[in-house]
């Protein structure tokens, strides 16, 4: 309690480091139970605000500090995931935010926040790729972007049967017209639309 007390203290003073130090020394030599707790709750009070400052990298290793006193401390798995999002959607390099956002995933699973972000890049990259390709490289181009279409779509709905997909690419999109006009018009959707484009496209550039 004297602990918690004096670094409160600290804190309000500006002396950060001080105020962190303090339980660091003594969970060193105790090992105390609450010690260790509150001072996750520092290292991730600390990381958010850097996070509030853009400052990703250096709040992410608070988070990764928290964990590697507690490896079950969903606080900072849960702030890990949010980090590397807004990175993520900082980031205007389409490879960066991909990597970035499947990290995210990774500390969170669950976050279907960080779902649709991830499928949305998705989308945009295979998008990109289809629009760059040209006739020396279409079919390898065709093939990513395909991969990514189906990414996006698997992303969103992890039960989205792969059968379903392979169907989907075999026939070149043709037949399901119907079956995507009974889908809302979300993300989900326009994946299966793009997969069912390119496909088409693809079918056209192998005959």
């Amino acid at each position: 309690a004297l602990a918690r007390q004096e670094a409160t203290r600290l804190r309000q003073e500006g002396r950060i480091d001080d105020a962190i130090g303090l339980p660091e020394r003594l969970h060193g030599l105790t090992k105390h139970t609450e010690i260790r707790e509150y001072l996750c709750i520092m290292y991730c009070d600390q990381g958010f605000q850097k996070l509030s400052e853009k400052q990703y990298e250096a709040g992410r290793a608070d988070f990764q500090k928290a964990l590697g006193l507690d490896a079950s401390y969903q606080r900072a798995r849960q702030a890990l995931c949010i980090a590397y999002n807004n990175e993520a959607l900082a980031n205007p390099d389409q490879d960066a935010k991909l990597k970035l956002l499947q990290k995210a995933l990774e500390f969170n699973p669950n976050d279907q926040h960080v779902r649709e972000n991830l499928a949305g890049a998705c989308n945009e990259k295979a998008l990109k790729i289809v629009k760059g390709m040209n006739q020396y490289n279409a079919k390898l181009e065709l093939a990513r972007a395909i991969g990514l279409f189906r990414a996006a779509a698997t992303t969103l709905r992890p039960n989205t049967p792969e059968k379903t997909l392979d169907a989907i690419v075999a026939s070149g999109g043709q037949g399901y017209e119907e079956e995507f006009k009974k889908l809302p018009e979300d993300l989900f959707r326009t994946a299966l639309e793009n997969l069912a484009y390119v496909a088409k496209l693809r079918k056209q550039v192998k005959s």
